[in-house]
């Protein structure tokens, strides 16, 4: 598939062309038209094979966990994309059709609203890889500070932990770290009203007037400064960020990826606003476990354990450059190469050849992948040319050029 990206008229606009001799499945569409609104982009056929996708401006979801990020924005996200798949479960749509890839799921800066591609085609679909895209979240996000760094790595271990993905385990580990975020998304995102703005000052007035009894959530809170001031610098702030300059990339059949089939109980009131009233929580206020937060619990401590007990067994991949003899010790799940100092993880010094963010280099479990960052004079593996946003596999002693630059990969 050919997937285009463009900022136009401060909206997101996403056309996906299918492959040759491939169509969209226009019943699914229909069908998921009906069933989902919040959290997805919408669709609008143009034909049979092309879609064009709508949505809030934002910029890719890869592109926000490069940036700095705290242990709650993590979390925010993490929760977003478990209702996304529930919602998907829940419709009985094609849980296979919902793409999962960090390049095509779009985030919006300063709602911090999370939107998904539904792609439906008459192809069959690969089945999908829910737990690869957790990971591939963790493994991607910047943490802000050295506590953020060590909540998102007790969350890998807590996922390794789990033999099936549960999506309710997931939810219920988000409302242990912050029970605020589970109760805003399922307000904000869970409701019924389908209200979408780009400003926030217009979701303040209208939760609002919708919810005059409730408490105050963190979200509206957090927005009582000068907000029509921040929804201005929104669209400024991400024009070099958001996909204004559109880009072509091609989705593979692993990119196209779905959920896992999974049974979830409608939330009643109760649970949404976050009051905790049966017996089960009763025992917990009063200081007493039950059998499930016992085993989470005991969970937490044995991932603490393994994750002290490996830290200092780690080995690093290392990069050797050429022109200077030096190592570099890849020593972050996503490491940044390039010539802006500022915001790179190594700055190659003296090569104007070399782009700002020229590429990332990529480590997730045993395997290590690079990703050229739309570099103006491009990324080689072994003097191959690698495309624009796409993961490719580098293996021990492959020869990496950066532009002109050459290193050496050793892992």
């Amino acid at each position: 598939m050919k997937t285009k990206v463009k900022a136009k008229d401060c909206n997101l606009v996403v056309r996906v062309k299918t492959s040759f001799g491939e169509t969209f499945d226009e019943e699914k569409l229909s069908q998921f038209c009906r069933t989902c609104s919040r959290g997805f982009l919408k669709p609008n056929v143009l034909k049979k094979n092309l879609v064009e996708y709508h949505g809030p401006i934002g910029i890719s979801l890869y592109e926000r966990l490069m940036e700095p990020m705290s242990k709650r924005d993590f979390l925010f996200i993490l929760e977003q994309v478990v209702v996304a798949l529930q919602k998907i479960d829940e419709n009985h749509l094609d849980l296979n059709a919902l793409v999962l890839n960090l390049q095509y799921v779009f985030i919006n800066r300063m709602t911090r609203e999370v939107w998904f591609l539904y792609v439906p085609t008459t192809m069959e679909s690969k089945e999908t890889d829910v737990r690869g895209f957790l990971e591939s979240i963790v493994y991607s996000v910047k943490p802000a500070e050295k506590c953020d760094e060590e909540a998102i790595a007790q969350f890998m271990y807590f996922l390794r932990g789990q033999k099936q993905i549960e999506f309710e385990k997931i939810e219920r580990y988000i409302s242990k770290e912050d029970g605020n975020i589970v109760r805003l998304i399922r307000k904000q995102l869970g409701g019924q009203s389908g209200f979408i703005t780009n400003k926030m000052r217009h979701y303040v007035e209208h939760y609002e007037k919708k919810q005059d009894d409730d408490e105050p959530t963190e979200l509206l809170e957090e927005c009582s400064g000068d907000l029509e001031e921040e929804a201005t610098g929104l669209l400024d702030d991400e024009r070099p960020h958001d996909g204004t300059e559109a880009f072509d990339t091609e989705m593979g059949e692993e990119e196209a990826t779905g959920l896992l089939l999974e049974e979830h109980e409608d939330w009643d009131d109760e649970e949404a606003t976050g009051l905790l009233q049966d017996n089960t929580y009763d025992e917990e206020a009063t200081g007493v476990l039950s059998d499930d937060d016992t085993m989470l619990l005991q969970e937490e401590c044995e991932a603490t354990a393994l994750l002290n007990s490996n830290t200092a067994r780690v080995q690093f991949p290392i990069l050797y450059r050429v022109s200077t003899a030096e190592k570099i010790s890849i020593n972050k799940p996503v490491f940044r190469l390039g010539k802006e100092k500022s915001y790179v993880d190594y700055f190659v010094t003296n090569n104007v050849a070399v782009s700002r963010s020229h590429a990332d280099i990529i480590t997730r479990g045993t395997k290590c992948f690079i990703i050229d960052l739309n570099s103006k004079n491009h990324t080689y593996i072994n003097d191959e040319p690698i495309p624009v946003h796409c993961e490719v596999e580098i293996h021990n002693e492959d020869n990496l050029r950066l532009g002109n630059e050459e290193f050496v990969f050793y892992q």
